[in-house]
């Protein structure tokens, strides 16, 4: 599996061959979909596994509505629905769990709950608290729980999968700016070091010279180190999912050591997932810094406002007189000395900037982007998260290349029809 035993798996033996697909895995998201519940199906000889998500309600989004998330209704009550499952259990997807007093008894899995201080035994050995899950040994007794098909004698088990998200444009940004304070003062606690250095080695050449004892001045330069510095963590956002599992149609328990395993294999993931979410974006800091070193992108930006207006200005002068009063057609011809500038800008200058994105996990400015692949025709389905307004950053930059995105752009007349 992906996680080994030293990430905190206590045995992982049985799952060996999976492991290096889940360690280069950089979507983890998609694990949840099919391939880590029927894994779980299988290792446990489970009757089902399948994955919720707690967000807002999905609602059918209205093609004149272009904001971000208005696939969601947030204006109600977040709840579970179920976003991947086992080969077995494929019924469930897209169906959300009913939220009640007398029903969705999985829901207390999200409940905060502060756990009492360990206090020790009588053997002076720390008291274990009970595991972060909800059982139960059988279903049918259990008032509380729902049912999407026939009940069935057998157990229940809703383990939480809740992970903090680092792969968003706000931790980015705010990770680019804290790296750079880093370095900043890295290097002023550095200089510290070395100015205390040159302080020491004056004083021990100072007491050679007077025949003065030099043993506590040479241990001073020898303990001397820069001052630690911490790079400010990553800005989180809090994601919730619920991994359940069931033997119904079995009439048997999920035993103790199999539910402690199967805690281990969530709680493995959310630790890979989390650290590969930090690698990536790291990686994408890393990345903007060096571009900003080697790219002056104020400027860049400026001289390409600067061409468009340019061109502008050019067109205005050389509108045909008999244009001169008819709006409709010098806009018609502005506009497109604008897209012209902007295509001439698009297929070489900006050429090399816009490759360098797609070497990047977290997009700023998705919309923008978004708006230019509608432009050339892109339609929703082939770069959005279905049923969403969110532009699918890993759908679209394989786009991104001469044949596809660079190729449209050649094709596209920014003169079109003119009015009538």
């Amino acid at each position: 599996f992906f996680f080994q035993a030293e990430d905190g798996i206590r045995d992982a033996q049985e799952s060996r061959g999976l492991g290096d697909v889940y360690k280069r895995q950089k979507y983890h998201a998609e694990l949840l979909v099919e391939e880590f519940p029927e894994f779980l199906e299988k290792s446990f000889h489970l009757t089902g596994a399948y994955i919720g998500v707690l967000d807002f309600p999905f609602k059918t989004v209205d093609e004149e509505n272009d904001e971000e998330y208005a696939h969601l209704d947030q204006g109600g009550d977040r709840i579970i629905t179920y976003i991947g499952s086992s080969k077995s259990h494929k019924f469930i997807l897209k169906k959300t769990l009913p939220k009640g007093e007398n029903v969705g008894l999985t829901y207390d899995v999200f409940k905060e709950v502060v756990p009492p201080d360990p206090q020790p035994g009588d053997d002076g050995a720390v008291v274990e608290l009970p595991p972060n899950y909800l059982y139960v040994d059988n279903v049918v007794k259990q008032p509380k729980m729902y049912f999407f098909r026939i009940p069935k004698l057998g157990a229940y088990l809703a383990l939480p999968l809740v992970y903090e998200s680092c792969l968003h444009e706000g931790a980015f940004d705010e990770g680019v700016e804290g790296r750079l304070r880093y370095h900043a003062d890295r290097e002023t606690k550095e200089n510290e070091r070395k100015e205390k250095e040159a302080d020491i080695l004056e004083n021990i050449e100072n007491a050679k010279k007077n025949g003065d004892d030099t043993a506590a001045l040479e241990d001073q330069l020898h303990n001397l180190v820069a001052e630690e510095v911490t790079e400010t963590p990553f800005k989180l956002v809090k994601k919730e999912y619920v991994v359940c599992v069931d033997t119904l149609g079995q009439d048997r328990e999920i035993l103790e050591q199999d539910r402690k395993k199967l805690l281990d294999y969530v709680e493995g993931l959310v630790q890979a997932w989390q650290n590969c979410e930090k690698e990536l974006l790291s990686h994408d800091i890393d990345q903007q810094l060096q571009y900003r070193a080697t790219h002056k992108a104020e400027e860049i930006l400026r001289a390409w406002q600067e061409a468009e207006e340019k061109a502008v200005d050019e067109a205005q002068k050389n509108v045909p007189p008999e244009l001169a009063d008819k709006e409709s057609e010098v806009t018609f011809i502005l506009d497109g000395a604008r897209l012209d500038t902007v295509k001439h800008q698009l297929l070489n200058d900006a050429k090399e900037h816009l490759l360098h994105l797609t070497h990047y996990r977290v997009l700023k400015f998705t919309f923008l982007l978004q708006q230019v692949l509608y432009f050339l025709g892109y339609r929703k389905g082939e770069i959005n998260v279905p049923g969403t307004n969110l532009l699918d950053w890993k759908k679209v930059a394989p786009h991104i290349n001469e044949e596809d995105f660079f190729h449209r752009i050649e094709a596209y007349n920014p003169h079109g029809a003119k009015p009538e």
